[in-house]
């Protein structure tokens, strides 16, 4: 959270929403707080994932929508170079646009077909 509000105010854009009042006080305040609150700690799911996947026999595909922020810190854990991951570019986390949906059931298919 604390990076997501330095780069909004690195952001030309995002000063002049905020300058402008488009952006809620109230909003500002509960999200500054949260930034400001201590890291939780560090979940162990990739762990467990990479330990639960390793006697596996089976293809295995783990499809990610960039600017989704459970998926951004999936890809932070995991091996980058894993030739399972698969990004799709600027999607969000329900992959809602036109492209990511089309993207999305592209591999699904691809998945079932193999």
């Amino acid at each position: 959270a604390r990076s997501r509000y330095a780069g909004k105010l690195k952001n030309p854009r995002e000063v002049m929403r905020l300058l402008s009042g488009k952006v809620s006080p109230r909003k500002l305040a509960r999200g500054l707080v949260q930034a400001l609150k201590p890291s939780p700690p560090r979940s162990t799911l990739t762990q467990d994932m990479a330990a639960g996947i390793e006697n596996f026999d089976g293809p295995a595909c783990f499809l990610l929508a960039e600017r989704d922020r459970t998926a951004q810190a999936f890809d932070a854990a995991w091996d980058s170079e894993d030739a399972r991951i698969a990004r799709c570019p600027d999607a969000t986390h329900a992959y809602v646009e036109r492209h990511a949906r089309e993207w999305l059931l592209e591999r699904l298919l691809s998945a079932l077909r193999a």
